[in-house]
Protein backbone atom coordinates (compact mmCIF):
# COMPACT_ATOMS: atom_id res chain seq x y z
CA UNK A 1 0.00 0.00 0.00
CA UNK A 2 1.44 3.40 -0.95
CA UNK A 3 1.42 6.38 1.38
CA UNK A 4 -1.31 8.51 -0.26
CA UNK A 5 -0.70 12.05 1.00
CA UNK A 6 -0.59 14.01 -2.27
CA UNK A 7 -2.56 17.23 -2.07
CA UNK A 8 -3.07 16.87 1.70
CA UNK A 9 -2.36 19.80 4.03
CA UNK A 10 1.23 19.81 5.41
CA UNK A 11 0.08 19.61 9.02
CA UNK A 12 -1.82 16.39 8.24
CA UNK A 13 1.14 14.96 6.30
CA UNK A 14 3.51 15.69 9.21
CA UNK A 15 1.11 14.15 11.73
CA UNK A 16 0.68 10.97 9.67
CA UNK A 17 4.42 10.51 9.08
CA UNK A 18 5.20 11.06 12.76
CA UNK A 19 2.58 8.48 13.67
CA UNK A 20 3.85 5.84 11.22
CA UNK A 21 7.61 6.46 10.96
CA UNK A 22 8.63 3.82 13.51
CA UNK A 23 6.31 1.16 12.19
CA UNK A 24 8.36 -1.51 10.33
CA UNK A 25 5.73 -1.81 7.59
CA UNK A 26 5.68 1.90 6.81
CA UNK A 27 9.27 3.22 6.87
CA UNK A 28 9.97 2.13 3.28
CA UNK A 29 6.74 3.76 2.06
CA UNK A 30 7.63 6.97 3.86
CA UNK A 31 11.04 6.95 2.12
CA UNK A 32 9.40 6.49 -1.29
CA UNK A 33 6.91 9.28 -0.60
CA UNK A 34 9.56 11.81 0.48
CA UNK A 35 11.87 10.77 -2.37
CA UNK A 36 9.05 11.65 -4.80
CA UNK A 37 8.85 15.24 -3.53
CA UNK A 38 10.75 18.28 -4.84
CA UNK A 39 14.05 18.75 -2.91
CA UNK A 40 12.90 21.78 -0.93
CA UNK A 41 9.67 20.09 0.21
CA UNK A 42 11.50 16.83 0.94
CA UNK A 43 13.96 18.64 3.21
CA UNK A 44 11.05 20.39 4.97
CA UNK A 45 9.23 17.08 5.61
CA UNK A 46 12.38 15.39 6.90
CA UNK A 47 13.00 18.22 9.35
CA UNK A 48 9.42 18.59 10.57
CA UNK A 49 8.03 15.06 10.36
CA UNK A 50 10.99 12.73 10.90
CA UNK A 51 13.49 14.65 13.02
CA UNK A 52 10.76 16.12 15.23
CA UNK A 53 9.81 15.59 17.97
CA UNK A 54 13.25 14.47 19.19
CA UNK A 55 12.94 12.52 22.40
CA UNK A 56 16.03 11.49 24.45
CA UNK A 57 15.20 7.87 23.55
CA UNK A 58 15.24 8.53 19.79
CA UNK A 59 18.34 10.70 20.11
CA UNK A 60 20.10 7.76 21.77
CA UNK A 61 18.94 5.24 19.14
CA UNK A 62 19.68 7.38 16.04
CA UNK A 63 16.59 5.78 14.51
CA UNK A 64 15.13 9.01 13.14
CA UNK A 65 18.49 10.09 11.72
CA UNK A 66 18.80 6.73 9.95
CA UNK A 67 15.33 7.09 8.39
CA UNK A 68 16.06 10.69 7.38
CA UNK A 69 19.28 9.67 5.63
CA UNK A 70 17.46 6.92 3.72
CA UNK A 71 14.87 9.45 2.53
CA UNK A 72 17.62 11.71 1.16
CA UNK A 73 19.82 9.01 -0.37
CA UNK A 74 18.82 9.45 -4.03
CA UNK A 75 18.55 13.25 -4.15
CA UNK A 76 21.02 15.34 -6.12
CA UNK A 77 23.07 17.73 -3.90
CA UNK A 78 20.88 20.86 -4.05
CA UNK A 79 21.60 23.53 -1.40
CA UNK A 80 18.66 22.38 0.78
CA UNK A 81 19.58 18.70 0.57
CA UNK A 82 23.33 19.29 1.12
CA UNK A 83 22.68 21.42 4.20
CA UNK A 84 20.41 18.77 5.71
CA UNK A 85 22.87 16.00 4.94
CA UNK A 86 25.61 17.96 6.71
CA UNK A 87 23.38 18.43 9.76
CA UNK A 88 22.59 14.71 9.87
CA UNK A 89 26.21 13.70 9.42
CA UNK A 90 27.42 16.00 12.20
CA UNK A 91 25.00 14.32 14.60
CA UNK A 92 27.14 11.19 14.23
CA UNK A 93 30.45 12.96 14.80
CA UNK A 94 30.64 12.48 18.61
CA UNK A 95 29.82 8.81 18.10
CA UNK A 96 32.54 8.42 15.45
CA UNK A 97 35.22 10.12 17.55
CA UNK A 98 34.46 8.03 20.63
CA UNK A 99 34.36 4.66 18.84
CA UNK A 100 36.44 1.99 20.49
CA UNK A 101 37.48 4.13 23.44
CA UNK A 102 35.24 2.14 25.79
CA UNK A 103 34.04 5.16 27.73
CA UNK A 104 30.42 5.05 26.61
CA UNK A 105 28.77 1.65 26.64
CA UNK A 106 25.82 2.75 24.50
CA UNK A 107 28.19 3.02 21.54
CA UNK A 108 27.64 -0.66 20.89
CA UNK A 109 28.47 -2.70 17.80
CA UNK A 110 24.97 -2.19 16.38
CA UNK A 111 25.40 1.59 16.43
CA UNK A 112 28.86 1.31 14.90
CA UNK A 113 27.35 -0.67 12.03
CA UNK A 114 24.64 1.98 11.69
CA UNK A 115 27.27 4.74 11.48
CA UNK A 116 29.08 3.06 8.60
CA UNK A 117 25.81 2.36 6.86
CA UNK A 118 24.59 5.97 7.09
CA UNK A 119 27.68 8.17 6.71
CA UNK A 120 28.71 6.91 3.24
CA UNK A 121 25.10 7.44 2.07
CA UNK A 122 25.02 11.03 3.29
CA UNK A 123 28.20 12.12 1.45
CA UNK A 124 28.46 15.04 3.85
CA UNK A 125 31.27 17.49 3.11
CA UNK A 126 30.89 18.99 6.59
CA UNK A 127 31.69 15.62 8.22
CA UNK A 128 34.84 15.27 6.12
CA UNK A 129 35.94 18.80 7.03
CA UNK A 130 35.31 18.18 10.73
CA UNK A 131 37.28 14.92 10.68
CA UNK A 132 40.23 16.56 8.91
CA UNK A 133 40.20 19.30 11.56
CA UNK A 134 40.33 16.66 14.29
CA UNK A 135 43.32 14.98 12.60
CA UNK A 136 45.09 18.34 12.40
CA UNK A 137 44.46 19.35 16.01
CA UNK A 138 44.21 16.15 18.07
CA UNK A 139 47.25 14.46 19.56
CA UNK A 140 48.49 11.29 17.84
CA UNK A 141 48.52 9.84 21.34
CA UNK A 142 44.73 9.91 21.49
CA UNK A 143 41.83 7.78 20.32
CA UNK A 144 40.21 10.86 18.76
CA UNK A 145 43.00 11.16 16.18
CA UNK A 146 42.83 7.45 15.37
CA UNK A 147 39.04 7.43 15.02
CA UNK A 148 38.98 10.60 12.90
CA UNK A 149 41.64 9.21 10.55
CA UNK A 150 39.95 5.83 10.34
CA UNK A 151 36.56 7.43 9.60
CA UNK A 152 38.03 9.61 6.85
CA UNK A 153 39.66 6.58 5.25
CA UNK A 154 36.43 4.56 5.43
CA UNK A 155 34.62 7.42 3.73
CA UNK A 156 37.08 7.16 0.84
CA UNK A 157 39.01 10.34 1.70
CA UNK A 158 42.73 9.92 0.94
CA UNK A 159 43.57 12.28 3.79
CA UNK A 160 42.47 9.55 6.18
CA UNK A 161 45.03 7.11 4.77
CA UNK A 162 47.73 9.80 5.04
CA UNK A 163 46.78 10.38 8.69
CA UNK A 164 46.85 6.64 9.46
CA UNK A 165 50.32 6.34 7.90
CA UNK A 166 51.51 9.28 9.99
CA UNK A 167 50.20 7.56 13.13
CA UNK A 168 51.93 4.28 12.24
CA UNK A 169 55.22 6.13 11.95
CA UNK A 170 54.84 8.01 15.26
CA UNK A 171 56.74 5.58 17.50
CA UNK A 172 56.18 5.86 21.23
CA UNK A 173 55.19 3.54 24.07
CA UNK A 174 52.26 5.76 25.04
CA UNK A 175 50.48 5.44 21.70
CA UNK A 176 51.27 1.85 20.70
CA UNK A 177 47.66 0.77 21.20
CA UNK A 178 46.54 3.40 18.67
CA UNK A 179 49.39 2.58 16.28
CA UNK A 180 48.57 -1.10 15.95
CA UNK A 181 44.90 -0.21 15.42
CA UNK A 182 46.02 2.16 12.68
CA UNK A 183 48.26 -0.52 11.15
CA UNK A 184 45.41 -3.04 11.20
CA UNK A 185 43.10 -0.51 9.53
CA UNK A 186 45.58 0.07 6.69
CA UNK A 187 45.40 -3.64 5.92
CA UNK A 188 41.63 -3.89 6.31
CA UNK A 189 40.85 -0.91 4.06
CA UNK A 190 42.32 -2.61 1.02
CA UNK A 191 43.77 0.67 -0.26
CA UNK A 192 46.66 -0.48 -2.45
CA UNK A 193 49.15 2.34 -2.80
CA UNK A 194 52.95 2.48 -2.69
CA UNK A 195 52.81 4.63 0.45
CA UNK A 196 50.70 2.04 2.29
CA UNK A 197 52.85 -0.88 1.13
CA UNK A 198 56.08 0.91 2.05
CA UNK A 199 54.72 1.79 5.50
CA UNK A 200 53.67 -1.79 6.24
CA UNK A 201 57.02 -3.16 5.01
CA UNK A 202 58.91 -0.63 7.11
CA UNK A 203 56.95 -1.63 10.22
CA UNK A 204 57.49 -5.35 9.49
CA UNK A 205 61.25 -5.05 9.19
CA UNK A 206 61.81 -2.78 12.21
CA UNK A 207 62.84 -5.27 14.90
CA UNK A 208 62.73 -2.51 17.52
CA UNK A 209 59.06 -2.00 16.69
CA UNK A 210 56.21 -3.02 18.99
CA UNK A 211 55.38 -6.69 18.28
CA UNK A 212 51.66 -5.98 17.80
CA UNK A 213 52.41 -3.28 15.23
CA UNK A 214 54.75 -5.67 13.40
CA UNK A 215 52.17 -8.50 13.41
CA UNK A 216 49.39 -6.28 12.07
CA UNK A 217 51.74 -4.96 9.38
CA UNK A 218 52.49 -8.55 8.28
CA UNK A 219 48.77 -9.40 8.27
CA UNK A 220 48.10 -6.23 6.31
CA UNK A 221 50.50 -7.21 3.54
CA UNK A 222 48.62 -10.48 3.19
CA UNK A 223 45.23 -8.77 3.13
CA UNK A 224 46.26 -6.28 0.45
CA UNK A 225 46.89 -9.20 -1.89
CA UNK A 226 49.86 -7.57 -3.64
CA UNK A 227 52.18 -10.31 -4.95
CA UNK A 228 54.98 -8.02 -6.11
CA UNK A 229 58.58 -9.21 -5.50
CA UNK A 230 58.97 -6.36 -3.01
CA UNK A 231 56.22 -7.75 -0.74
CA UNK A 232 56.87 -11.48 -1.18
CA UNK A 233 60.62 -11.07 -0.60
CA UNK A 234 59.99 -9.31 2.71
CA UNK A 235 57.57 -11.99 3.93
CA UNK A 236 59.97 -14.79 2.93
CA UNK A 237 62.81 -13.00 4.72
CA UNK A 238 60.69 -12.76 7.88
CA UNK A 239 59.90 -16.49 7.66
CA UNK A 240 63.65 -17.15 7.87
CA UNK A 241 63.90 -15.40 11.23
CA UNK A 242 65.60 -17.24 14.07
CA UNK A 243 62.69 -16.34 16.32
CA UNK A 244 59.69 -18.68 16.08
CA UNK A 245 57.17 -15.95 16.97
CA UNK A 246 58.35 -13.89 13.98
CA UNK A 247 57.63 -16.67 11.48
CA UNK A 248 53.93 -17.33 12.10
CA UNK A 249 52.34 -14.11 10.79
CA UNK A 250 54.40 -13.89 7.59
CA UNK A 251 53.50 -17.54 6.88
CA UNK A 252 49.81 -16.69 7.15
CA UNK A 253 50.38 -13.63 4.93
CA UNK A 254 52.08 -15.79 2.28
CA UNK A 255 49.12 -18.19 2.40
CA UNK A 256 46.77 -15.23 1.89
CA UNK A 257 48.71 -14.18 -1.20
CA UNK A 258 48.76 -17.74 -2.55
CA UNK A 259 50.94 -16.95 -5.55
CA UNK A 260 53.56 -19.38 -6.90
CA UNK A 261 56.51 -17.96 -4.93
CA UNK A 262 54.52 -17.74 -1.69
CA UNK A 263 53.37 -21.37 -1.98
CA UNK A 264 56.92 -22.48 -2.78
CA UNK A 265 58.17 -20.72 0.36
CA UNK A 266 55.55 -22.50 2.49
CA UNK A 267 56.50 -25.88 0.95
CA UNK A 268 60.13 -25.20 1.88
CA UNK A 269 59.09 -24.47 5.47
CA UNK A 270 57.04 -27.68 5.55
CA UNK A 271 59.90 -29.93 4.41
CA UNK A 272 62.53 -31.51 6.65
CA UNK A 273 64.97 -34.37 6.99
CA UNK A 274 62.57 -36.47 9.08
CA UNK A 275 58.86 -37.02 8.50
CA UNK A 276 56.57 -34.40 10.01
CA UNK A 277 54.40 -37.10 11.60
CA UNK A 278 57.36 -38.51 13.55
CA UNK A 279 57.96 -35.09 15.16
CA UNK A 280 54.49 -35.29 16.66
CA UNK A 281 54.70 -38.79 18.11
CA UNK A 282 53.74 -38.94 21.77
CA UNK A 283 50.82 -38.82 24.15
CA UNK A 284 48.65 -35.77 24.62
CA UNK A 285 46.81 -34.95 27.79
CA UNK A 286 43.23 -33.81 27.56
CA UNK A 287 44.34 -30.24 28.20
CA UNK A 288 47.68 -28.67 27.48
CA UNK A 289 50.01 -27.86 30.36
CA UNK A 290 52.95 -25.50 30.09
CA UNK A 291 55.34 -28.46 30.40
CA UNK A 292 53.68 -30.16 27.46
CA UNK A 293 53.89 -27.06 25.31
CA UNK A 294 57.63 -26.87 26.01
CA UNK A 295 58.01 -30.44 24.72
CA UNK A 296 56.90 -29.32 21.23
CA UNK A 297 59.90 -28.39 19.12
CA UNK A 298 60.02 -25.27 17.00
CA UNK A 299 60.57 -27.42 13.90
CA UNK A 300 57.42 -29.44 14.63
CA UNK A 301 55.31 -26.30 15.17
CA UNK A 302 56.53 -24.41 12.10
CA UNK A 303 56.36 -27.41 9.77
CA UNK A 304 52.86 -28.29 10.96
CA UNK A 305 51.68 -24.67 10.57
CA UNK A 306 53.02 -24.65 6.99
CA UNK A 307 51.35 -28.01 6.22
CA UNK A 308 48.01 -26.76 7.56
CA UNK A 309 48.17 -23.56 5.51
CA UNK A 310 49.11 -25.51 2.39
CA UNK A 311 46.32 -28.01 3.06
CA UNK A 312 43.77 -25.22 3.30
CA UNK A 313 45.01 -23.98 -0.08
CA UNK A 314 44.54 -27.48 -1.51
CA UNK A 315 48.25 -27.81 -2.31
CA UNK A 316 49.31 -31.44 -2.84
CA UNK A 317 52.33 -31.42 -0.50
CA UNK A 318 50.29 -30.01 2.36
CA UNK A 319 47.45 -32.48 1.77
CA UNK A 320 49.93 -35.40 1.83
CA UNK A 321 51.43 -34.23 5.12
CA UNK A 322 48.00 -33.80 6.74
CA UNK A 323 46.92 -37.27 5.58
CA UNK A 324 50.09 -38.77 7.08
CA UNK A 325 49.47 -36.94 10.37
CA UNK A 326 45.83 -37.95 10.77
CA UNK A 327 46.40 -41.60 9.77
CA UNK A 328 49.43 -42.18 12.04
CA UNK A 329 48.13 -43.63 15.31
CA UNK A 330 51.32 -42.55 17.13
CA UNK A 331 50.76 -38.86 16.42
CA UNK A 332 49.37 -36.78 19.27
CA UNK A 333 45.61 -36.92 19.20
CA UNK A 334 45.02 -33.17 19.11
CA UNK A 335 47.23 -32.87 16.02
CA UNK A 336 45.43 -35.78 14.34
CA UNK A 337 42.10 -34.06 14.99
CA UNK A 338 43.32 -30.69 13.66
CA UNK A 339 44.78 -32.26 10.52
CA UNK A 340 41.68 -34.37 9.93
CA UNK A 341 39.38 -31.37 10.29
CA UNK A 342 41.33 -29.39 7.65
CA UNK A 343 41.01 -32.34 5.28
CA UNK A 344 37.34 -32.93 6.06
CA UNK A 345 36.50 -29.27 5.47
CA UNK A 346 37.94 -29.69 1.97
CA UNK A 347 35.71 -32.73 1.41
CA UNK A 348 38.53 -35.24 1.80
CA UNK A 349 37.03 -38.52 3.03
CA UNK A 350 40.24 -39.47 4.83
CA UNK A 351 39.79 -36.58 7.25
CA UNK A 352 36.20 -37.57 8.02
CA UNK A 353 37.19 -41.22 8.56
CA UNK A 354 39.84 -40.19 11.09
CA UNK A 355 37.38 -38.05 13.01
CA UNK A 356 34.85 -40.90 13.10
CA UNK A 357 37.59 -43.20 14.43
CA UNK A 358 38.52 -40.70 17.15
CA UNK A 359 34.90 -40.49 18.30
CA UNK A 360 35.72 -43.89 19.92
CA UNK A 361 38.87 -42.62 21.68
CA UNK A 362 39.09 -43.71 25.33
CA UNK A 363 39.64 -40.10 26.49
CA UNK A 364 36.29 -38.29 26.71
CA UNK A 365 37.90 -34.90 25.99
CA UNK A 366 39.17 -36.11 22.63
CA UNK A 367 35.90 -37.83 21.78
CA UNK A 368 34.21 -34.50 22.40
CA UNK A 369 36.62 -32.49 20.19
CA UNK A 370 36.39 -35.03 17.34
CA UNK A 371 32.60 -35.11 17.60
CA UNK A 372 32.40 -31.30 17.51
CA UNK A 373 34.50 -31.25 14.34
CA UNK A 374 32.22 -33.81 12.70
CA UNK A 375 29.07 -32.05 13.89
CA UNK A 376 30.26 -28.80 12.25
CA UNK A 377 30.38 -30.76 9.01
CA UNK A 378 26.84 -32.06 9.55
CA UNK A 379 28.12 -35.61 10.07
CA UNK A 380 25.55 -37.83 11.84
CA UNK A 381 28.23 -39.76 13.74
CA UNK A 382 29.52 -36.57 15.34
CA UNK A 383 26.03 -35.46 16.34
CA UNK A 384 25.28 -38.87 17.85
CA UNK A 385 28.52 -38.77 19.85
CA UNK A 386 27.75 -35.29 21.16
CA UNK A 387 24.29 -36.44 22.26
CA UNK A 388 25.80 -39.48 24.00
CA UNK A 389 28.43 -37.36 25.76
CA UNK A 390 25.84 -34.80 26.90
CA UNK A 391 23.70 -37.66 28.29
CA UNK A 392 26.77 -38.96 30.13
CA UNK A 393 27.39 -35.56 31.69
CA UNK A 394 23.75 -35.19 32.79
CA UNK A 395 23.71 -38.67 34.31
CA UNK A 396 27.01 -38.02 36.07
CA UNK A 397 25.63 -34.76 37.46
Amino acid sequence: MALSLEGVDDSVVIERIQHLKHHPDWDERICHFIASQPPERAAFLVREAILKPESPYEKWLFRDVRLASRCLKDFLPTPEISLLRDELGLRFLPLVLDMGNGRNLHYCSGLRELVWEVLPELKSEAVGTALVLQCETASKYSGIYLNAARALAKLGDKRGVVALIALCQEKGEENNVYRYDATETLGDLGVVSQDVISTLIERCLDRDENINVRNYAMKGLGKLGVTSPEVVDVLIELCESEEKYEKVEPMHALAKLGDERSVAALIALCEGETSLASLWHGTTRGRYTFDEMEEVTEEASIRYAAAELLGKLGEAHGIAELVALCQDGEVRVNIRINAAEVLALRGDKRGGDTLVELCHHPDRDFRLVAAKSLAKLGNARGIETLVALSSFVREGA
